[in-house]
């Protein structure tokens, strides 16, 4: 598999579900950037990083209220001016932030998820934590410290 590009889907499942594509990214920002060069747009980078660093572990797809879902999360992803709006009555919404260095009340890091995706490659976890902050609760089965190295 080349993995050159990849699909984000709704939650339509089935059949029906491999027809609806909401978005294509190209798997690495990278590709971006030798493509266009400095004309990348900074939102469809942001989002391709967000989706890069994902959906290798988890299963991503489009959110009917922001950007993505991932089991019961909800991501809107910015830039460091990015407003909880859009997530305000979403249950375990976040907001994943550029240009930010830390995380505080449902607003993460962008680059927080670089870090995620080695951490879950490493200690092998497929879901997230049920409780807290996706990066950083810990009172479930998945937990940081009920997890061993590989």
């Amino acid at each position: 598999k080349a993995e050159m590009i990849g699909q984000l889907r709704d939650d339509t499942g089935g059949m029906r579900g491999l027809g609806k594509v909401e978005k294509v990214y190209l798997n690495n920002t990278n590709i971006q950037y030798a493509l266009v060069g400095e004309k990348a747009e900074i939102g469809n980078v942001r989002e391709t990083f967000f989706y890069n660093q994902l959906h290798v572990t988890q299963d991503v797809i489009s959110s009917r209220v922001s950007d993505f879902s991932v089991g019961e999360y909800t991501f809107e992803v910015g830039g460091k001016k990015k407003g909880k709006k859009q997530i305000s009555e979403v249950p375990n919404g976040y907001v994943v932030r550029d240009e930010i260095e830390y995380a505080a009340n449902q607003i993460i890091p962008l680059w927080a998820f670089g870090l995620m995706r080695d951490f879950f490659f490493h200690y092998r976890a497929i879901e997230l934590p049920a409780h807290g902050c996706p990066l950083f609760g810990a009172s479930s089965p998945n937990s940081l410290s009920s997890l061993s190295p590989a």
